[in-house]
């Protein structure tokens, strides 16, 4: 008996200190952005047209970016898209949302396969963000990493009568 609680004080031992490493290491991950920034802001965009689609565009202007930088994923508002470079250092991500889409009715013929129809899942930023705050995804010299943004502010929208075209930012 003395030696089964000896064998328990053991294992808890070993297995409390591998917990608390744990979150040590999820916390460094999140690492200070070899990047520097202006103003990052978003703007929201409803197309003109019944179905058109409607989204966020997430701007991000580069000032300062060390070599071997490429800036992949943004994750803002829950929701994840590329980033994508524009004129004058612009990096762009096009988040589209579900106001103004036209309705996808295609259902499936058999209940229970109905049943599990779900729409695709979006990946999620493994860090908690803020309503102000856009999570970062770029690779360093080949590795992946995560940086947050914050303080983004909104600006005034565009109205578009069709959706944006991919690549593009607007002049205002």
């Amino acid at each position: 008996m003395k030696m089964l609680k000896s064998l328990f004080a053991l294992i808890g031992f070993l297995i409390l200190p591998l917990t608390m490493t744990q979150c040590g290491t999820t916390k460094s991950d999140l690492q200070e952005p070899p990047f520097q920034t202006a103003e990052v802001y978003y703007k929201q965009w409803i197309a003109g047209v019944q179905g058109g689609g409607s989204g966020i565009d997430l701007y991000v202007p580069i000032t300062d970016m060390s070599d071997g930088i490429q800036l992949e994923k943004a994750f803002f508002k829950g929701k994840v898209a590329p980033l994508n470079a524009t004129e004058g250092k612009v990096f762009v991500a096009h988040f589209f949302t579900d106001l103004n889409n036209e309705r996808d009715l295609t259902l499936h013929a058999d209940a229970i396969e109905e049943a599990v129809n779900t729409s695709s899942l979006s990946e999620s930023f493994p860090f908690p963000l803020k309503t102000d705050e856009a999570g970062i995804s770029y690779k360093e010299n080949g590795v992946l990493k995560y940086t947050k943004l914050t303080n983004i502010i909104q600006k005034e929208s565009i109205p578009r009568p069709t959706a944006p075209p991919r690549g593009d930012i607007d002049k205002g």
